[in-house]
């Protein structure tokens, strides 16, 4: 029997507070607001200020990272790599 892997901060931050912001429709919308890793993450800035959540550049990154990485699969340069 094999368990699940422990969830990521990412996801954590998502399952807390993603569905407050909206559905998951609005990640399939044809005039989506981030298209880039860059604006990625610019969206979760503005959507946790808007929000008042007071998140950390980590738990932006980390959030973004998240979606990146299961819903969005931008193209990610070497130095967004970092973020």
């Amino acid at each position: 029997m094999t368990s699940a892997a422990p969830a990521t901060r990412g996801q954590l931050l998502s399952n807390t507070h993603c569905t407050a912001w909206h559905d998951t429709q609005m990640h399939w919308r044809a005039g989506k607001l981030a298209d880039t890793w860059a604006s990625l993450r610019k969206q979760v800035r503005s959507r946790q200020d808007v929000a008042n959540l007071h998140w950390s550049e980590e738990d932006i990154t980390l959030f973004a990272r998240y979606l990146h990485n299961t819903i969005h699969h931008y193209p990610v340069d070497k130095l967004a790599q970092r973020d």
